[in-house]
């Protein structure tokens, strides 16, 4: 797993918006001759311009070839669905694809460090963690952690999706999962990203696989809260005829019966269903 490479910092609405623009127009946007064009038309240094082009390679908006950049599949449907990305089911997709990204490190761990269960972790001991379980330069990961920590911050991006929660306590600032409202559209694309990640090519995920990604972290749900919504998608009048739980003690599986129960199809029934959840 690689590194983000936030150079500290998050990224911003506009510096996305903006900066998919340009990649449409401009694909050897982050190249060397490029380089001073681009810092002008984005307001940015050269540092922010990494961050920029980190952010959109982790969340897999774009992708590159070494020659040029472009919008992957994914950031298509994102600026077709919302231009301006404003809606919550936006940044619910941004976030699921960081979480199973190849480079989204730190922000991957630190939702697997993170416990679903109220528990308060203190910043340098989730940082002590990450250096432990990413094989990367402990100054890089801490730089990148920074960067991570500041998108659930203030006005940023993701601080109204309810996921991370802050409080400063004797000097230190402590963090834990919070407690967003998680649709059936959240939690069906989270499915879909996990079976491709983890069994691509079979029609089943066991309830263990799911754990062991860390599914129920990046969704902020106890192992139980996610058995008990898998039972109910299995129930419902909507869904039982595309997937299946099946209970089997020692071995819960979750069973995809339909071909329309994929990444693609459950990532745009996210942004096209998913009731807004902004704070």
């Amino acid at each position: 797993m690689s590194l983000i490479r936030t150079q500290t910092a998050p990224i911003s609405k506009w510096w996305i918006t903006e900066g998919l623009k340009l990649i449409e127009a401009h694909p050897d946007l982050f190249s060397k001759d490029k380089m001073r064009q681009m810092r002008t038309m984005l307001i940015v240094g050269s540092n922010r311009l990494d961050t920029i082009k980190g952010w959109l390679l982790a969340s897999q908006i774009i992708q590159n070839d070494k020659r040029r950049y472009y919008l992957s599949d994914f950031g298509y449907e994102l600026k077709n669905n919302d231009s301006n990305f404003e809606k919550s089911s936006t940044w619910w997709a941004f976030h699921l694809s960081l979480c199973f990204s190849s480079r989204g490190e730190p922000y991957s761990t630190l939702f697997k460090i993170l416990n679903p269960s109220n528990e308060w972790y203190a910043s340098k001991k989730i940082l002590k963690r990450m250096q432990e379980r990413i094989e990367q330069s402990d100054n890089y990961i801490e730089d990148d952690f920074q960067g991570v920590k500041s998108m659930f911050q203030d006005n940023k991006p993701l601080a109204d999706l309810e996921l991370i929660e802050f409080r400063p306590k004797d000097l230190e600032i402590y963090i834990r999962l919070g407690s967003p409202t998680i649709s059936d559209e959240i939690l069906l694309y989270a499915l879909t990203l996990a079976r491709f990640h983890v069994a691509k090519n079979r029609t089943s995920i066991t309830f263990t696989e799911l754990l062991t990604c860390g599914l129920n972290h990046f969704i902020c749900l106890s192992p139980d809260e996610l058995r008990k919504r898998l039972r109910n998608l299995h129930r419902s009048a909507r869904w039982q005829s595309q997937l299946r739980f099946d209970e089997v003690k020692g071995l819960d599986t979750v069973e995809f019966l339909s071909e329309d129960l994929n990444s693609h199809k459950m990532l745009l029934n996210l942004l096209q269903n998913h009731k807004d959840s902004w704070l």
